[in-house]
């Protein structure tokens, strides 16, 4: 039987990142309790009282890190700390979530900073630093800044010794200033939202000047001053560039589907797992009305890579819409992007294929903008565009050696991966 033309869509989680993934993850389950011997370097010279780990780890119902490891202990006094991303030279485009549990034994009038961003090689410049200051009695209130501009506090307010979930945003806007650039925070104090929250809890943005280092490159534990910072735990870091790698308990790194003559074939990659009992898969012949169409049992609690698979054969040869249905073992659901399988979908073109020295993507939405990249086999983007097209754009594939490579295309929500050949 001959195989059907293959087409591909890829559901990424954050699709302004297409390669997101998770750069720094600690729970603190160290050895050695003191962090500077576990990955983590001495800001200055100030070496009394440092930050150790400690038991319990903290717990927040539905986080990934919930009750895994340890704690880190932060006083109002002594040793800074800093931990470099698993990225050389620090992220500089898109953005970056780090998400943590935090618990407050105390907090000063005033206030001052316990967590901040940093750039790569940099221990002054601070990209993002986020504050804790007394409101009142038994409560405090967090504020965001970026560089040298005044802080931005929360409108409501947080109790002390009570764990909540941070999750800190640094959003890279332009590439031609960092004076836009901006840093947000998000605040829960029960479960995890399922997609980034539209209205965060404090807000900061329009620095006086440009940083002096314009990327993310680490991350930092500060212990400040007696009279101004505060006391608290830690734990649980992760950071990421988006938001389905940071705080969900369920990381769904990839969901894809494909049409052969076996039928329609789905894949999906979890990269972590807490309470997960499975996932119900949907199918919709028109992206709106979905039915239940059968279950793939999850890993319940993992901290590795699992691929999952699901094959369907449906009546109809044409374009079908599926999506999947994440279940915990408590009851509660989320649900993934909508991706779409079948011999029908023609809304991106890519031409010729096979190629020699140039490419053309055709799209039958006019004026419209267009994410693509060109992927070898290992992974490696090796072309990058985005820009407004008028029905077709080019793309220069000289420098392109011989061989198999994918080209990945995101046109508002449609996101289509093809297999493509250089002759």
């Amino acid at each position: 039987m001959q195989m059907k033309k293959l087409f591909l869509v890829i559901l990424f989680l954050r699709l302004s990142n297409i390669n997101a993934q998770t750069y720094l993850m600690d729970n603190f389950n160290n050895t050695n309790d003191t962090l500077t011997s576990n990955n983590w370097t001495q800001i200055g010279t100030t070496n009394t009282t440092p930050i150790l780990s400690n038991t319990p780890a903290l717990s927040y119902t539905g986080y990934i890190a919930s009750g895994v490891g340890k704690s880190a202990t932060i006083n109002n006094t002594g040793q800074d700390i800093f931990r470099n991303l698993n990225f050389a030279g620090g992220l500089t485009s898109g953005q970056v979530f780090a998400s943590f549990l935090i618990n407050f034994s105390a907090v000063q009038a005033t206030g001052d900073y316990f967590f901040a961003f940093l750039p790569s090689g940099n221990t002054s410049s601070y990209a993002g630093r986020l504050f804790a200051a007394l409101s009142s009695p038994g409560y405090y209130r967090v504020a965001m800044n970026r560089w040298t501009e005044a802080r931005a506090f929360s409108a409501d307010s947080f109790a002390l010794n009570q764990t909540y979930l941070f999750t800190v945003r640094y959003a890279f806007n332009s590439t031609a200033s960092n004076l836009d650039d901006s840093v947000y925070l998000y605040v829960s104090n029960s479960g995890v939202p399922a997609n980034m929250p539209a209205t965060p809890t404090a807000f900061c943005s329009n620095a006086i000047s440009n940083m002096a280092t314009p990327n993310i490159g680490a991350i930092a534990l500060r212990q400040g001053s007696a009279t101004l910072a505060p006391t608290c735990r830690i734990g649980g870091i992760r950071v990421a560039t988006n938001w389905n790698d940071g705080p969900l308990p369920v990381t769904l790194s990839r969901f894809d589907g494909f049409a052969d003559e076996n039928g329609n074939i789905l894949n999906w990659t979890t990269t972590s797992e807490i309470n997960n009992k499975g996932f119900d898969i949907e199918r919709s012949e028109n992206g709106e009305i979905f039915e239940r169409i059968g279950f793939v049992p999850g890993a319940g609690n993992s901290q590795k890579r699992i691929n999952y698979s699901f094959i369907d054969k449906p009546l109809l040869s044409n374009k079908i819409f599926y999506r999947l249905k994440q279940i915990d073992i408590d009851g509660k659901s989320t649900y993934s992007q909508t991706i779409a399988v079948g011999s029908e979908m023609n809304d991106l073109a890519v031409s010729p294929n096979p190629f020699t020295n140039t490419i053309s993507i055709e799209s039958t939405q006019l004026n419209s903008t267009i994410y693509a990249e060109v992927i070898d086999i290992t992974g490696k983007t090796k072309i990058s565009i985005q820009g407004e097209v008028n029905g077709k754009v080019n793309i220069d594939t000289q420098h392109l050696s011989k061989g198999v490579y994918f080209i990945r295309m995101k046109e508002g929500e449609t996101i289509q991966t093809k297999r493509i050949i250089k002759h």
